[in-house]
């Protein structure tokens, strides 16, 4: 295969073409999506090192997956050239939290891990591939050793769903599908809120309601966090100003889902979900919390979303990545994202390792005996 190199600031338009050309909804996430690539690829400083690269056969675009990078990063003592897949290797530029992470690929081309990383023309000695599905590719090809490279894993997560198919077949719904100290929980907290009136869940049905209910939810969850001495997402103005973009291009296209549950015309929650291919995924929250504690807004939005979204014909609904125990306790199932970083074991690269895992061995060593 033939290899080739595209810049977002110089390409957009091969790169659109290319990308929503390999792109499958039934088959990749919505996170590798054009809609949130572009709308990335546009709030990006337009300084970030970023490339597209495209494996080619017999002319045609079969391979395709973005490069963030390389940027100096230190580990333990020597510093490193990384790069990142499908995201810039930036932390604040990163918080979006790509997840589902995948390469695009058509289905009748062989895809070889090595050939990849061989492929990539840029100087780099670590390459971190973030929140990747292991059905997909390459999740699912870092099982095996790769000549000339080590693998390690940083993180694996569950990410939690409910089979809204399974719920609709089931007698009795939702609820039979989970524990019987799970339905406790979720009949007493809908309980303490009838008390003062029905819920009622509604959906943003405009742009201009979109980002209203968006807009309250920034209030809730900063203030939820806040209290908890915690820095929120929507601390940054990137993280802010990015999905305010989303929903300004993506919501009349039916992709974005911001759902109100109310009680007394007092709100209790607003998810903000991304919907594709009738899978969708919850994305992040605010919610109203009192001060009594048989008050669970958590456990009341989620339960109305999910009824919300098994009417709607939806397949699943997607907590993402977290083992929560609000995820674990609302789920039917689960699929595992790994973080996984590659490094390159070849040349002065593995020198430098070598080096460096000396270097941990010894910072381990010192931490030990401070903490006898």
């Amino acid at each position: 295969m033939e290899f080739k190199q595209y810049s977002p600031n110089t390409d957009r338009d091969k790169i659109r073409f290319i990308w929503s050309e390999l792109f499958q909804p039934d088959y990749h996430s919505y996170f590798l999506s054009w809609g949130w690539i572009e709308t990335w690829l546009d709030t990006l400083p337009k300084s970030t090192p970023l490339t597209l690269l495209v494996a080619y056969r017999n002319e045609q675009a079969s391979i395709a997956f973005f490069i963030g990078g390389p940027r100096w990063r230190r580990r333990t003592i020597f510093p490193v050239r990384s790069i990142t897949l499908n995201a810039t290797g930036q932390s604040e530029l990163d918080r979006l939290w790509i997840e589902y992470n995948s390469i695009l690929h058509r289905e009748d081309v062989a895809t070889d891990l090595l050939e990849l990383l061989s492929a990539i023309r840029l100087q780099w000695h670590s390459f971190t591939l973030p929140g990747l599905d292991v059905k997909r590719f390459p999740g699912c090809a870092l099982t095996n050793e790769v000549t000339g490279y080590s693998i390690t894993l940083l993180r694996e997560e569950p990410s939690y769903f409910v089979d809204l198919e399974k719920v609709r077949q089931a007698d009795g719904g939702y609820l039979t599908q989970l524990k019987s100290n799970n339905r406790y929980q979720l009949r007493k907290a809908r309980r303490y809120y009838e008390q003062f009136g029905p819920l009622r869940t509604e959906k943003a049905e405009s742009i201009s309601e979109a980002i209203a209910f968006y807009d309250e939810l920034i209030q809730l969850n900063t203030k939820n966090w806040s209290e908890r001495q915690q820095d929120s997402a929507f601390d940054s103005a990137y993280f802010r100003d990015f999905h305010r973009e989303l929903i300004k291009r993506r919501f009349p296209t039916g992709e974005i889902q911001i759902l109100k549950v109310t009680c007394a015309e007092k709100t209790v929650g607003i998810l903000y979900n991304f919907v594709m291919n009738k899978h969708v995924y919850f994305y992040q929250c605010g919610l109203r919390y009192d001060q009594d504690s048989a008050a669970k807004p958590g456990l009341i939005t989620h339960w109305e979303a999910v009824e919300y979204n098994v009417n709607r014909s939806n397949n699943r609904y997607d907590f993402l990545a977290g083992d929560a125990q609000y995820k674990r306790s609302l789920s039917t199932d689960y699929n595992l994202l790994r973080w996984i970083e590659i490094a390159d074991n070849r040349g002065f690269s593995k020198w430098i390792n070598t080096l460096e895992k000396g270097a941990q061995k010894i910072v381990k060593r010192i931490r030990k005996g401070r903490n006898q």
